[in-house]
């Protein structure tokens, strides 16, 4: 059975890949410390990834932030169940993280209503 983040269809993975395109343009006029949004920014990374999952490498390289840092937020998230941290026979830095259910179908809803409410323009 697929999972939601499988199911969602290609508007929705566009939008988040569009949001962080944006966000990123953002970055780059305004001091990132303003906009402390790495978290939702993991969030929109792994909703964006047609598979759902990225390494701690990868999502480091999405945020622009040492896999430290981006391990430590990611074990944020997972203390509130919004992704899921898998294990590696590598090193840490390989340690794939995904969208749990729950945070994926909430993602699904939100992206929905940003559309149906003409936000997505």
């Amino acid at each position: 059975m697929p999972s939601p983040v499988e199911e969602a269809n290609q508007i929705h993975r566009r939008l988040a890949a569009e949001m962080l395109a944006r966000r990123r343009l953002r970055n780059k006029h305004f001091d990132r410390q303003a906009f402390g949004e790495q978290r939702w920014d993991m969030m929109l990374g792994l909703f964006a990834d047609e598979l759902g999952r990225l390494s701690i490498d990868a999502a480091s390289q999405l945020l622009l932030t040492p896999p430290a840092t981006t391990l430590a937020l990611a074990r944020i998230l997972a203390g509130h169940s919004l992704i899921d941290l898998g294990d590696s026979d590598g090193g840490w830095s390989d340690i794939p993280i995904s969208l749990s259910e729950t945070a994926a179908e909430k993602m699904t809803a939100y992206f929905g209503e940003v559309i149906s409410t003409g936000l997505a323009g």
